[in-house]
């Protein structure tokens, strides 16, 4: 019972970011010079959709399965592991710091930051491996972009 309460609250958050990213996130960071059928915006739009569509379906796939829907008004059933929620604050403090610095440090410095420092603070403690994958997985991601589908990313101090 208090597991579909959690699933429900989880799917209201995707629900609630997804429109976030949507309307506020995407439009301020990504820049559109040309109007394409598929722009710069489409792939960060597709997938706020479908996070939205997936909490969406989790909360009612979850209320579904609720057989006891006074359930969800029992304040018992939302109790706070407050280790749990600082490590998710944390989490989600870094993504947003990680979005403000690609503009200043660039996509390939920033995510190679940001890929190290989240393997570490998940578990991952071969420092000499965690730098490696994090530059790798950076320049590789953006390689991608720029010259395959031709998406400008921002270089910030790199020349490239």
């Amino acid at each position: 019972m208090k597991r579909h309460i959690t699933d429900i609250v989880y799917g209201f958050v995707a629900l609630v970011f997804s429109l976030y990213c949507y309307a506020y996130l995407i439009p301020k960071h990504i820049r559109v010079r040309a109007v394409y059928m598929a722009d710069a915006s489409a792939f960060p739009r597709l997938a706020a959709l479908v996070i939205g569509c997936a909490g969406l379906l989790l909360i009612v796939s979850r209320l579904w399965m609720l057989t006891d829907k006074r359930a969800l008004l029992d304040k018992a059933n939302y109790a706070v592991n407050g280790k749990s929620v600082l490590r998710q604050a944390i989490f989600i403090a870094a993504m947003v710091a990680y979005l403000e610095l690609i503009p200043v440090l660039g996509f390939v410095i920033a995510s190679s930051v940001f890929t190290f420092a989240m393997l570490y603070y998940f578990g991952a403690r071969a420092l000499a491996t965690n730098a490696a994958v994090s530059v790798v997985y950076s320049a590789a991601v953006y390689a991608l972009f720029s010259r395959v589908f031709q998406i400008s990313l921002a270089t910030g101090p790199l020349p490239f």
